[in-house]
């Protein structure tokens, strides 16, 4: 009997959706993590497609079987004809490549559930363990909680072609108004945070002092939200290396004794 908090249907397609259309790609990214991926085999392609994707590489079935294969990992994941055969539902109209944020939805919610699941049997476990305080299980919960909550408030990318229509009626308005004076952010003014000792606020604080509450996590994600990866070669990080090189002179020569100061 298949576990309820997986749906390998949706990870498939999922999967296929990212494989046979670019911007069904993009859409995804912003979603959905491998770790999300309930199967290693589903999180082992996932991060290939991401890589290659963040490379600038093409995203296909064969660079994506390339890629697998040159980390010894390709029949980790039941090899090129596993990883072929999961279009097969959106080849044959079953699955539609339109429908992808909806599948990542899906995918994302299972993942969360699953993570639910670990942290009870976590502090379920700690809570039979003498050695173990009340305190210790109650922060226990906030943490994973917190976990849980800040790694799933993700949103879904926008095509820039959604977006240019919007800004355009956005400056004819202005235009046909005032006069184009600029957009306004919606953000404060620069001189009313910089230099300036901010306190937060105390229902923002847990009861007992130590941990940040719900309030203070909504107020602070949209300053960390996001992530930026590194790209890694060979499981390193790869880094810029600069190559040194000579330039032509600019400045004339100085001269061989500094001019004598004239004495007063």
């Amino acid at each position: 009997m298949q576990d309820p908090l997986i749906n390998l249907d949706a990870e498939r397609t999922l999967l296929a959706c990212a494989m046979n259309d670019s911007d069904s790609l993009y859409r995804t990214m912003p979603l959905v993590e491998a770790s999300d991926f309930s199967l290693d085999s589903h999180r082992r392609i996932f991060f290939a497609i991401a890589e290659l994707a963040e490379a600038g590489k093409p995203v296909d079935e064969l660079t994506i079987s390339d890629a697998l294969g040159a980390k010894n990992q390709l029949a980790c994941v039941g090899g090129a004809a596993f990883i072929c055969g999961l279009s097969e539902k959106v080849d044959a109209g079953l699955a539609k490549v339109t429908n992808v944020e909806h599948y990542a939805k899906v995918v994302l919610e299972k993942s969360r559930r699953r993570q639910v699941r670990a942290a009870a049997e976590r502090v379920s476990s700690a809570t039979s363990d003498p050695s173990v305080s009340t305190d210790e299980c109650l922060q226990m919960i906030q943490e994973s909680l917190l976990q849980i909550e800040a790694a799933s408030r993700k949103s879904t990318a926008r095509h820039i072609k959604e977006v240019i229509p919007e800004m355009l009626r956005e400056l004819e308005a202005q235009a046909n108004n005032q006069g184009l004076v600029g957009m306004s952010t919606g953000l404060q003014s620069l001189s009313e945070i910089a230099n300036v000792e901010h306190f937060v606020p105390r229902d923002w604080i847990s009861d007992d002092g130590f941990m940040p509450n719900e309030k203070f996590v909504e107020y602070a994600r949209p300053l960390i939200e996001g992530e930026v990866r590194a790209p890694v070669e060979g499981g390193l990080p790869k880094y810029v290396e600069l190559e040194p090189s000579k330039v032509e002179k600019k400045l004339p020569a100085r001269n061989a004794q500094a001019p004598a100061l004239a004495s007063v």
